[in-house]
């Protein structure tokens, strides 16, 4: 990777991760500033789960 092109990519990463760390400090502040998902509701788990009946 060329340095200007690495230069860009790290700036846009520190300011990602800033941004990152500004809602996650507001989300400690603010417990309803959470994410939600599309139908609105609070995101309760990442995981997908299956129910596989014999």
């Amino acid at each position: 990777m060329a340095v200007a092109d690495r230069k860009g990519c790290e700036s846009t990463a520190r300011a990602r991760y800033q941004a990152d760390m500004d809602a996650a400090r507001a989300m400690l502040r603010n417990p309803d500033a959470r994410p939600v998902n599309i139908v609105g509701g609070p995101v309760r788990s990442t995981e997908t789960t299956y129910v596989v009946k014999p």
